[in-house]
Parts: C-alpha cells; sequence; structure tokens
C-alpha cells in the first residue's frame, strides 16, 4: 500500500511578522492514494471533519426554529447546528475565522441574529439568515471588540454592545437597527462592560456587568452602582416574569428580586456564564468551573457537571422547543482544549457531542507512508495528535519542552523508516518509535539560529536531512547530529520550504518570498541547487510577488509553483515558467503534484481544484466545505518511500480510493474520500 506524494516534506511556517502574518493565507494539503478502509465518520466524495473539538466561546439558541443554534468559537468563527447541536456545520460565509464572543437574535424577526468579535475590524456582524452567513452591522465598523448584545423585545430596532468603539469602550446602542451608534456610558466605571441584560417586562431597564453590577432605568442614559462592588460579573441574566436578576462573578452565582438593590448568594464558586430556560423559567443554570442547576428559581441547586470531564463550562443555551436538551460549551483553564456538551435530560447527565463542530489550529499533518491508518496532527494550542485507524480516534502525544504556546510543531517522517519522526519549530526533537519516545537533535551552528523552521529529508538517504530558518539553510548527513550552514542568502529572501527531487536528491529547491524592509512582500524566492547544497542559484525569474509553494512532479520532469498570482509551471527546471490560466490569479494556498500528469492546488476563493492533465483543465473538490480560514502556513506531503507507479489518466476525476486531507486554520482536519 502506497502513499503518494511529489515531494519529502513540504512546508510553510514563516517566524510571526506583523505585515508578512497577514499577507500569508495558507491551508494544509495532503493527497493520499490508498485502499486503507475509512474512519467511520469519513465521507466519500465530500468533505469531512476528523479532529472535532475545541472551546466554545458563545452559544445562543433560535428563538422559533427548534433545535437550530449558533456556537462561537476563537478561530473558526460560527458553527451552525439545526439538530439540537449533535452536528454542526461552518457558517463562516462573510465573517470568516473570527474570535465570537457574544449573540443576539432578534425577537421581532427571528433568522436576524448579530453576533459580536473579540478584536476583530469590524466586530459586529448580522445576520438574516438565522446565522447561515453574515455581513458587516451597517454603522457597526467603529467596534473592535463587542462581548455582550442585548436586542429590545419591545424596540426591536434598539440593540446594544458591551465592549470597545474607536478609542471609548463601555455600552453604546443604536435605535435604528445597528445604523449609528451612540456610547451610554454616564455612570459606568472605566475599565469596559463584561455583560449586558434588559428587562424583558419594564421598558428601559438594563443592567451592566463590570466591577459590580450597574443599572439604568432610561436605556442607558444614565447609569447607578446596584450592588456587587466586589465582584467582577461575566455574565447577567433576567427571568422573563418575575424580573429576578442573576449575575456570575468571580466569587460566586448571585440573585437579586429587587433590581439589584440587594443580593443573595447562591453558590460560592467561580462562575463565568448563566441562562435561564426561556420555556420553563424556574430553570436556572450557572456554569464555570462547575456547572449547577436550580428547578426553583434559585431556590436551591444541584450539581450537574458529572459528565463534563474536569472542563470550564462557557456558555450554556436551553434549546426552545426540545423540553429538557440544553447545550454546554466548555473549555479548559486556560481556553485551549475544549469540547461541546449535551444533556437530553435538564442537566442531570451530560454526553460530548458536537460532530463537526471545530475550533482547532491544525499547522502540521502527516501521513505514515508504511500504514497509511496512522496519521499525525499539530495544533497550536493543543499540542500532537497521533491516529493509528485513520483518524476515527486521537490521542494526545508526551513531548518533553514542547510548548504549544511556541507556535506548533511541524511533523516530518522519514520516508525511509516511517516510525521516525522529527518535529521542528517548537524546539528540535526526533523519535524513533512513532512518538513514544524523543530525544533533542543537534544545535545549528553559532550565531545562525536556535531551532528550525522547516525540515526536508532525502528519499534516498534518511540520514541527509536539510532545514530551513528564514534566511538560513542548513544540512545534517548524520541524521540530525550535527548540522553545518550551506546556505546565508539575502536577509529578505524568507525561505519557508526545503523540497527535494523525488528523482534526483541532488536537486534542492528552496521556496518562500522576498520582502523589503517593512516586511512587505515585494518579489519571489526560489532557489535552486543540483549539488546537494553546495551551490545555489535563483530560478524566480517571472513568477510574481508573494509566497511561492513549490511541487515537484515524481520523475523531477516538471515543477509547480503556487504563487502570490496563480499557478505556474515549468519544464525545464525553472529556466522559464508558464501560469496556468484554468487557475485564477488569486493566490495558491497550496499545490500537490503525486503524478506525472495529476496536479491538485488550493486557493482561498476557488477552494481545492484537481488536474488529471498536467493543469490544462480543472474541476473543483469542494463539496462539504463552506469556508477557508486563512492563516493556518502549512502545506504537508507524506511520500512514498518505494518507485511510484502510473495512477489512473483519468481527466475526469481523481483515482477511485484516492483521500485526501486538508487542515484549516481554526477549522481543524478534514478529509475526503474520491468515490
Amino acid at each position: 500500500m502506497l502513499t503518494l506524494t511529489p515531494t519529502p516534506r513540504i512546508a510553510l511556517t514563516p517566524r510571526p511578522m506583523t505585515k508578512l502574518a497577514g499577507l500569508l493565507p495558507a491551508l494544509l494539503l495532503t493527497v493520499a492514494a490508498t485502499a486503507w478502509p475509512a474512519p467511520a465518520r469519513a465521507a466519500v466524495g465530500r468533505w469531512s471533519s476528523l479532529l472535532d473539538g475545541g472551546p466554545v466561546w458563545a452559544l445562543a439558541a433560535h428563538p422559533t426554529r427548534r433545535g437550530w443554534l449558533v456556537a462561537g468559537t476563537k478561530t473558526n468563527g460560527v458553527l451552525r447546528s439545526a439538530d439540537g447541536g449533535a452536528t454542526w456545520l461552518p457558517a463562516n460565509r462573510g465573517l470568516g475565522n473570527a474570535w465570537v464572543r457574544a449573540f443576539a437574535f432578534d425577537p421581532a424577526n427571528p433568522d436576524v441574529v448579530f453576533a459580536g468579535l473579540q478584536d476583530g475590524a469590524p466586530a459586529l456582524f448580522k445576520s438574516a439568515d438565522g446565522g447561515k452567513s453574515w455581513l458587516p452591522a451597517t454603522g457597526g465598523s467603529g467596534f473592535n471588540t463587542v462581548l455582550s448584545l442585548a436586542v429590545d423585545p419591545r424596540r426591536p430596532r434598539t440593540i446594544y454592545a458591551a465592549g470597545a468603539f474607536g478609542d471609548a469602550s463601555g455600552v453604546f446602542r443604536s435605535t435604528d437597527g445597528g445604523a449609528s451608534w451612540n456610547a451610554r456610558n454616564a455612570g459606568l466605571p472605566a475599565g469596559g462592560v463584561n455583560a449586558l441584560a434588559l428587562s424583558p417586562t419594564t421598558p428601559g431597564l438594563l443592567y451592566a456587568g463590570a466591577a459590580g453590577v450597574f443599572r439604568s432605568t432610561d436605556g442607558g442614559g444614565n447609569w447607578m452602582p446596584a450592588g456587587l462592588g466586589s465582584s467582577l460579573v461575566a455574565a447577567l441574566a433576567v427571568a422573563p416574569h418575575s424580573g429576578a436578576l442573576y449575575a456570575a462573578a468571580d466569587n460566586g452565582l448571585f440573585k437579586s428580586a429587587d433590581g439589584g438593590k440587594s443580593w443573595v448568594r447562591q453558590l460560592d464558586a467561580a462562575f463565568s456564564c448563566v441562562a435561564i430556560d426561556p420555556a420553563v423559567p424556574q430553570d436556572v443554570y450557572a456554569g464555570g468551573a462547575e456547572l449547577w442547576r436550580s428547578t426553583d428559581g434559585g431556590s436551591s441547586w444541584r450539581r450537574a457537571d458529572v459528565d463534563l470531564q474536569g472542563f470550564s463550562v462557557m456558555a450554556i443555551a436551553p434549546v426552545p422547543g426540545a423540553r429538557g436538551l440544553v447545550v454546554a460549551g466548555a473549555a479548559d483553564p486556560i481556553g485551549f482544549t475544549g469540547a461541546l456538551f449535551r444533556s437530553s435530560d435538564h442537566g442531570a447527565s451530560w454526553a460530548a457531542g458536537g460532530r463537526g463542530l471545530v475550533d482547532r489550529n491544525i499547522l502540521s499533518f502527516a501521513v505514515d507512508p508504511a500504514a497509511p491508518s496512522i496519521l499525525y496532527a499539530s495544533d497550536q494550542d493543543q499540542g500532537i495528535f497521533k491516529s493509528a485507524d485513520g483518524g476515527l480516534h486521537w490521542t494526545a502525544l508526551t513531548i518533553p519542552s514542547f510548548s504549544p504556546m511556541a507556535g506548533g510543531a511541524e511533523i516530518v517522517i522519514d520516508p525511509t523508516h516511517s516510525s521516525t519522526l522529527y518535529l521542528v519549530n517548537s524546539g528540535d526533537l526526533v523519535s524513533t518509535d512513532g512518538g513514544s519516545t524523543w530525544k533533542p537533535l543537534g544545535p545549528l551552528p553559532p550565531f545562525t539560529a536556535t531551532d528550525l523552521a522547516v525540515l526536508a529529508i532525502d528519499p534516498s538517504d534518511g540520514a541527509n536531512l536539510y532545514g530551513a530558518e528564514v534566511a538560513s539553510l542548513f544540512k545534517s548527513d548524520d541524521g540530525g547530529l550535527t548540522w553545518t550552514l550551506i546556505l546565508r542568502a539575502d536577509p529578505y529572501d524568507l525561505f519557508f520550504d526545503i523540497v527535494v527531487d523525488p528523482a534526483a536528491p541532488s536537486t534542492l529547491y528552496a521556496a518562500g518570498a522576498h520582502v523589503d524592509a517593512e516586511s512587505d512582500l515585494n518579489g519571489a524566492a526560489l532557489l535552486k541547487s543540483t549539488d546537494g547544497g553546495g551551490t545555489w542559484a535563483s530560478i524566480a525569474q517571472g513568477l510574481p510577488a508573494g509566497v511561492v509553494r513549490l511541487a515537484v512532479e515524481p520523475t523531477g520532469a516538471r515543477l509547480y509553483a503556487g504563487t502570490g498570482g496563480g499557478l505556474f509551471a515549468s519544464s525545464d527546471g525553472g529556466a522559464s515558467w508558464e501560469r496556468l490560466a484554468g487557475i485564477t490569479t488569486e493566490p495558491v494556498l497550496a499545490v500537490v503534484a503525486p503524478d506525472n500528469t495529476q496536479v491538485y492546488v488550493v486557493q482561498p476563493a476557488a477552494g481545492v481544484q484537481w488536474s488529471g492533465d498536467s493543469g490544462a483543465s480543472w474541476i473543483a473538490l469542494n463539496r462539504g466545505l463552506d469556508s477557508f480560514p486563512a492563516y493556518l502556513l502549512e502545506v504537508s506531503a507524506p511520500r512514498s518511500p518505494a518507485p511510484i507507479p502510473p495512477l489512473s489518466r483519468s481527466k475526469s476525476s481523481p483515482p477511485a480510493g484516492t483521500t485526501l486531507y486538508l487542515g484549516l486554520g481554526g477549522g481543524g482536519l478534514q478529509s475526503y474520500i474520491v468515490p
């Protein structure tokens, strides 16, 4: 069983640069031809998620459509469910991979929903189709953070937002459906507001949670302290009939029956959210490090987090019309890992769910060339994962001295001994037993770099390694024990990929981008060596500015260069280039050539495309994909140690049984099996 790929390892991981980072959207695309049984959740002929999970920061249930929910994540924007949270689909069209912190449905037109973003530009979006697609809210472009939203049930065109608008922070009001906004901060403390709650029965009565609770009786025109001054209030909720006010704070859950004049501490723990079942107002849920439920309006409480696996609850949504169904979004204490939980018995028991709900930054991915059911994935926030069954189940690998905060590790498999793995870009490590144990690689030459950004392996000799760190290229002939500097390039040439010619391993390519002193892209960077890195020459002439992604056919006869201006091909080793007309001139995020006539390309708008005739014609393979988050900077392609046989020469579709893996920034890991 062979795993097919054009290059030993193609990886793109630039070091952080403010301007450059925003110009380098990318995806991870691996092509593996195999008849290995698909995992139970994999789909034939459409993309499906292989790595679900991630912290959920906001949840809201549609007021009238039973089972319709929206969820807000940190790096994957909005996801939508139509079956009470059992399954989810991306709903990012128009919004992208934003960090969503708040939702509010319009009571008068429930298909209208607003979304508030953390650190957005703009930070307020509106959907007119229940959360399927989004547009920046008219007049809301001044917001750069929105932490809480409320729509007046009596005056639906009146909307309140808590967050930051330009240089001001606090509470803002729109009386024209969001077309214009005015600050409503008289009497509020400096430092911002975390939560808002409108009284459903008293017009103009509004509460704000900050360092304490504040109360306004004139729609935010004037505010007065309403108690809990020693508490940092994260969330508020008002009972629809009694008007009782609940406050979730860092030092407990509190209830006021008189509009904040007096408070009773209900629970003594840290809480981040509180929700009232709209159908059964006596049912109140409070979540944080613990999850509690009251069935009598707060008179008594019972723990309801027995099955939540140690996560903290960030958001709770009782589902209208589905009595007993409650959905909870959860995270670990620092918001790295997380999951969605569902209860069908009012919180008495919980089960992890949310198939398709993903908030994972997959920065690298690899398939074992000798056993294609063994997969590896690197998550920026959560570490390194391994699956032995094609992605159905995953386990976290224990990596010594590995820090997810370091920006994620690049996984490279030795094509000559697939149990040997390398991790670079977060400390250089090697494992010879499939990831069970690890040891450090030898240090790089002094005054060059602290660790490698990318690594490539000679397919004919696994002891020969090539590495790159920005403008420096390195070589090791002893499996990484020692390294020599083989090129220190122009400091404005940044190399993110090293590619070894599969047919002639002494021929190397270093691909990246050329930037100016302000880190703006102003050229292509592509060097070639025919003597194992001894000498180098540029072959970038004729390529437009932008990051170069390079793929080499298995025979080495044809090169494909994905650029900031489309896809280019060369049949003379890079001496000349021709732009392929079948691909748009938007940037190419990934290019893979597993066979001498087959090419796969990923672009931001066009998605995944395939050609069976060397780029003369193309078909799209996008069924099941909704959008492409735009900051994942990885292209991964495991290779076979054996000669690559010819594949089907069909021009109408890729060979049946081919499995594609697509890593999306925030969108996790997706697979597609060609029917």
